[in-house]
């Protein structure tokens, strides 16, 4: 496998104060002395000879930045062409629980997290499709605001702001919502300094308005 495009995920640790500019340079030395690298699997630093990455880095993961496919493989970087590192911390604060009074009762009614998060860490790549939905989702958070970034007109190039996934119940729809909010939290630290995931609990809401049904079924 040659010539390959890679994203390199570093999590930095949250009591770090490694300035974050020079991390990526520390990262390719330290994938250079491996003779393969897993993609989409995180990499621990714990046997690592550089003391600085192993004080200041949690965790490090690859991925081929590659649409339409979506298996894991090893990969040498030494056959790599080109890198994009993300710098990261994840926030350890739980969901924020936002209620509201009906009646007697009061209800939740949506839950908040701080993006990256730590209880969302490692779901992205557990979620194992036969198609490459995952990826194609992500290309298209980023191609849009590679849209923003280059000022294009939406008048002449227009694309939809809203993704909506549709499926029968348990086919995974709210962990892949989960899994690609943190995934774009993390690849687009350089436009946003965090990111937020509000996830709406409907049974409540309806219950107020309409009737207890759906919340005494649920």
């Amino acid at each position: 496998m040659e010539n390959q495009a890679i994203d390199i995920e570093i999590c930095q640790k949250n009591e770090s104060t490694l300035q974050t500019d020079g991390i990526p340079e520390l990262v390719y030395l330290e994938l250079m002395n491996l003779e393969h690298v897993d993609i989409d699997i995180p990499i621990s630093l714990e046997n690592s000879t550089n003391e600085i990455l192993k004080d200041h880095v949690s965790f490090i993961s690859c991925s081929l930045r590659r649409p339409g496919k979506d298996n894991r493989e090893k990969i040498s970087i030494s056959d790599c062409c080109s890198f994009r590192y993300f710098v990261y911390r994840l926030a350890l604060e739980e969901a924020a629980t936002e209620t509201m009074q009906s009646d007697s009762q009061e209800l939740p009614v949506a839950s908040h997290w701080l993006l990256p998060a730590k209880e969302f860490n490692g779901v992205w790549e557990n979620l194992c499709y036969t198609s490459s939905v995952k990826e194609n989702l992500l290309n298209f958070i980023e191609t849009t605001m590679l849209f923003a970034d280059r000022n294009i007109n939406p008048n002449i190039i227009t694309w939809n702001k809203v993704v909506l996934l549709h499926g029968p119940p348990g086919t995974g729809k709210t962990s892949l919502c989960k899994a690609l909010a943190q995934k774009a939290a993390i690849r687009l630290n350089a436009h946003f300094s965090r990111g937020e995931l509000v996830e709406i609990n409907s049974h409540s809401l309806f219950s107020k308005w309409f009737s207890e049904v759906l919340l005494i079924i649920t």
